[in-house]
Formats: C-alpha cells, structure tokens, sequence
C-alpha cells in the first residue's frame, strides 16, 4: 500500500492499493478553525495529524510527500506567515510519519505532475484522477456538508500522488 500526502491546511492523505489500481481510504488533513483580528483561519491540529498517520500505518506501507517550497506567482512571492504555516505543516507531516515508522519519499510537484501528464489547475488535475483510477472518484466528489471542494482537490492530489509513487516502486 502506498500513503500519498498533498501537505498544507488543505492538504490530504490518500492510501492506494496497488492490486486494485483505487483507494482505499483518505482523509484531509487535520485542522482546527480559529479566529484571528476577526478573521476565520485554519490551523494545524497536530495531536489529530499524529493520530490519522498512524491509522494508515499499517505493515508495508510506503509514504509519498509531496516537497514544498515557496513559490512565486507571477512575480509575487508567497507571503511569509503563509510560508511559515506550509513549512510547519510540511514538517510536521514528515514527524508523524516518522514517528509511525513510515517510511517516505519526497517528490517535486513538477516531476509527478509532468509524469502522470497533469496540468497546472486542479480541475485538470482531478480529471486526471478519474482517468487514471476510475473506481476511487468518489473520494474526490464533492458531497454537501460531507467534503468540500477544496477538500477533494486535496484528496485528488494525495491520490495521485500514492499512484505515482506505486508507478515508480513497480518501475
């Protein structure tokens, strides 16, 4: 079994079965809702993190991290409170699934993205999850008060994350 991981507050996990080419379970990414200078934000529920890693840790599992960096949009470059907050989630995605002795890859957006022939927008990238594992969409539906659609693009991601990573195993 194959643990893919989309990281950041919107980020997911996704366990992929091989044998079936599906998933088998996913989840989003643990967060707390808070309110700052009046603003909702979400925050990491690291506690929950540790908990849900170790739920997927079941005997053979392999780990597939998605690797952050900050990024530039068209010129612009990522905030520095939102780079700290995708740093601390990265990292302590990477504790959790050390400490429930997972072991783990790391992967460029741009080297599993361009192998498996996704697109830069995440709608394009959900269709390329439906295409490649068809019985799983399901988990990438939008369902009311169930998973919202940022949720599934997370889940989308961590999906096709675990089938990249299950692709290179068998390579």
């Amino acid at each position: 079994m194959i643990l893919g991981i989309d990281p950041g507050l919107r980020g997911a996990l996704a366990l992929f079965d091989p044998d079936t080419c599906s998933i088998v379970r996913s989840s989003s990414i643990a967060t707390n809702t808070v309110f700052r200078n009046g603003k909702r934000r979400l925050t990491l529920d690291i506690p929950m993190l540790v908990r849900q890693i170790r739920e997927y840790a079941t005997p053979g599992v392999i780990g597939v991290l998605e690797r952050v960096a900050a990024y530039r949009i068209s010129g612009r470059r990522q905030g520095g409170s939102s780079m700290f907050s995708f740093g601390k989630t990265a990292g302590a995605i990477e504790a959790a699934l050390a400490a429930s002795g997972i072991s783990y890859s790391l992967v460029m957006p741009a080297i599993w993205k361009k192998a498996l022939g996704c697109p830069a927008d995440k709608d394009g990238t959900l269709v390329i999850a439906g295409q490649l594992m068809p019985a799983s969409v399901e988990h990438w539906t939008p369902r009311r008060k169930v998973r919202t659609k940022a949720d599934c693009e997370g889940i989308g991601e961590a999906a096709l994350l675990a089938y990249y990573g299950a692709r290179q195993i068998r390579a």
